[in-house]
C-alpha cells in the first residue's frame, strides 16, 4: 500500500517540479512554489502512513530507508540549488567549474563528518536497519548521529540519506552544467572538469603517497583560498587536477606517519633538496648572482 502510493506521489512531485522550472519565474519565488509543493507531498505520504500503519518492521525500514529520503532528498536539493546558483560568478567554464568545485567541496567536508553512515549506505548494509530506520531502535544508542535539523518525519539516519541523496543529485546538476559549457570535451566531472587538466592532460606517474605527502602541507600551511578551503574538497580538487583519487585525508595522513624506514616527509625533504640543489648550480654558472648573495 504504503509503496505503490509513494511511487504515485513521488511520480507526481517531479512533474510538478518540471513544470515549475519551466515557469518565467524569479528564482526566490520558483524555489518558494517548490518547496511548498514537496511540503505538501511529504504530509501526504505522512498521512497515508499514519491512517495504514506499517505492517511490519521491514515495511518501516523500506519506508524510512528508501522512500522518504526521496522526498526530501528534493527538498534539501532545491534549496542547495537556489543558493549554488545565486553565487554563480561572471566566466568562462573553468570559472564556473572551480566556483563548483569549492562549493561541492564544502559539501563532502560535510558528508566526511558521517563518513561511517555514508559508507553504510553505500556498501548496501542492513545489519544496522533496525537500529537506524524504526522508531522502536534505542534512540540513546551511541551509533546513532546527532543532528540539529532533524524533523518529526525521519530518524536521524533517514535524515542523513535524504541529505546524501540531495548532495548526488546537486553533483550531477554541476555535471550536466559543466558539460553544455564544455560540448567537446566528453563528460565532465565535478572538479576535474574545471581544472586545467581537462585540457593539459597533466598525469601524475609517481607514488600517490607524495602526492597525499604534497596535498597536506600546502593545506596545512593555508595556500589554498586564504586557508579557508575545506581539506575534503582541496583533496578531490587537487587529485583530479593529476587525474589521481587521493582517498580520505584522514587516512592518508595516518599512512606517512606509520612510515617506519624512512623520513615521514620523504617526498617534501627530497623537494627541498631537489631545490637548494638546483640554486646551487645556478649559482656556479652565473658569478654575478653569487657575488650578489655574498653582499657585494
Amino acid at each position: 500500500m504504503i509503496k505503490e502510493v509513494s511511487e504515485r506521489l513521488y511520480q507526481e512531485l517531479k512533474e510538478g517540479l518540471s513544470a515549475i522550472s519551466g515557469q518565467d519565474l524569479l528564482p526566490h519565488i520558483g524555489l518558494r512554489d517548490q518547496l511548498a509543493l514537496i511540503r505538501d507531498s511529504i504530509s501526504e505520504l505522512s498521512r497515508v502512513v499514519i491512517e495504514h500503519p506499517f505492517s511490519d518492521e521491514a515495511e518501516e525500514i523500506q519506508y524510512q530507508k528508501l522512500i522518504l529520503p526521496l522526498f526530501k532528498a528534493e527538498l534539501i536539493f532545491h534549496v542547495e540549488l537556489y543558493n549554488l546558483q545565486l553565487g554563480v560568478p561572471l566566466g568562462d567554464a573553468a570559472v564556473v567549474g572551480a566556483y563548483y568545485c569549492r562549493y561541492f567541496g564544502s559539501c563532502l567536508d560535510w558528508v566526511q563528518q558521517f563518513q561511517f553512515y555514508y559508507t553504510y549506505r553505500k556498501l548496501g548494509a542492513e545489519e544496522l536497519d533496525g537500529l537506524y530506520f524504526t522508531a522502536s531502535g534505542n534512540q540513546h544508542s551511541v551509533l546513532l548521529p546527532i543532528l540539529a535539523e532533524l524533523d518529526d518525519y525521519s530518524t536521524a539516519v533517514g535524515h542523513l540519506y535524504a541529505k546524501f541523496l540531495a548532495y548526488e543529485l546537486l553533483h550531477e546538476f554541476m555535471v550536466g552544467e559543466l558539460e553544455k559549457r564544455l560540448p567537446t570535451t566528453g563528460r565532465a566531472d565535478g572538479c576535474k572538469s574545471s581544472g586545467a587538466s581537462c585540457k593539459s592532460g597533466l598525469k601524475w606517474t609517481g607514488k600517490v603517497v607524495d602526492l597525499i605527502e604534497l596535498a597536506h602541507g600546502l593545506h596545512l600551511e593555508g595556500q589554498i583560498n586564504n586557508g579557508k578551503a575545506g581539506i575534503v574538497g582541496f583533496f578531490k580538487c587537487f587529485g583530479e587536477f593529476f587525474g589521481v583519487d587521493l582517498g580520505i585525508p584522514k587516512k592518508g595522513m595516518d599512512n606517512l606517519m606509520e612510515r617506519k624506514t624512512m623520513s615521514r616527509t620523504r617526498f617534501t625533504d627530497r623537494m627541498r633538496q631537489s631545490l637548494h640543489g638546483k640554486m646551487d648550480e645556478l649559482e656556479r654558472f652565473d658569478p654575478d648572482r653569487a657575488l650578489r648573495k655574498m653582499g657585494f
